[in-house]
C-alpha cells in the first residue's frame, strides 16, 4: 500500500508540472525587454550614422580627387618622358575634344599631350594624329581643376625641363565644389621637371 500511495504521488507532481502555464508576468517582462533592447540598438545606430556620415563623405571626397589628381601626374611623366625620347618639345594643355587646346586656365575640362616643335601651347593645325599622345576626358561633377599662377599648358623641351612656368613654378589645384581643405590635392610643378603631389597648407596648396 504505501508503494501505491508514493506512485500516486509521483503521478500528481509530475501532471502538476505538465499542466503549469508560464505566468502573465513572465511572459509580459520577457516581452517588454526585447522591446527595450531594440529602442536602445536603434538609437545607437542612429548616433553612429550620424558621426559617421561626414567622416564618410570627406573619405569618398579625398579619394575621388586623388585619383583626379594621378591621372593628371600620369600626364605630365608621359609628356616629359616623350620630350626626353623625341629630342623635342611636349606639352599639356586643357582641351575637351581630344585634338587641340583651349586656351583656359580650366584643367578639369579635359587635358591633352602633344608632340609640340615650336613650343607654343598650340597643336599644329591640320593636327597629326602621331603628334597627339594622349587624351584625358573632362571630370564627372563639380570638382575644378585650376593652375596657379595661371597657366594654360606646361611644356618639357628635350632635356625634361618645364619652360613655360611662370615664376619657374606652378601649383595645379584639385578641388571639391563647395571647396573641403581634407579632400584638397595640389600637383607642385618646377623648372626641372618634377611632380610633387601636395595636401592643403603645404607649400602654395590651398
Amino acid at each position: 500500500m504505501a508503494v501505491r500511495i508514493e506512485d500516486a504521488g509521483v503521478d500528481g507532481v509530475r501532471a502538476s508540472r505538465a499542466n503549469r502555464k508560464p505566468s502573465l508576468r513572465t511572459v509580459s517582462g520577457s516581452a517588454g525587454l526585447t522591446l527595450i533592447e531594440m529602442a536602445v540598438t536603434v538609437a545607437i545606430v542612429a548616433i553612429v550614422a550620424a558621426i559617421s556620415t561626414p567622416s564618410f563623405l570627406s573619405f569618398i571626397q579625398s579619394n575621388r580627387v586623388q585619383s583626379e589628381v594621378n591621372s593628371m601626374v600620369n600626364s605630365l611623366q608621359l609628356a616629359r618622358s616623350e620630350a626626353i625620347k623625341r629630342g623635342q618639345s611636349v606639352s599639356i594643355c586643357p582641351s575637351s575634344n581630344g585634338s587641340s587646346c583651349l586656351g583656359a586656365n580650366t584643367w578639369n575640362v579635359g587635358w591633352l599631350v602633344f608632340v609640340d616643335r615650336n613650343a607654343d601651347g598650340v597643336v599644329d593645325t591640320p593636327a597629326n594624329a602621331a603628334d597627339l599622345l594622349q587624351y584625358r576626358a573632362p571630370w564627372a561633377g563639380t570638382d575644378t581643376f585650376v593652375a596657379t599662377p595661371n597657366a594654360t599648358f606646361v611644356t618639357y623641351n628635350r632635356d625634361g625641363f618645364g619652360v613655360n612656368l611662370p615664376g619657374g613654378a606652378v601649383t595645379l589645384a584639385a578641388q571639391t565644389h563647395p571647396v573641403s581643405a581634407p579632400a584638397t590635392r595640389c600637383i607642385a610643378l618646377n623648372m626641372v621637371g618634377r611632380q610633387t603631389v601636395q595636401q592643403s597648407g603645404v607649400g602654395a596648396c590651398n
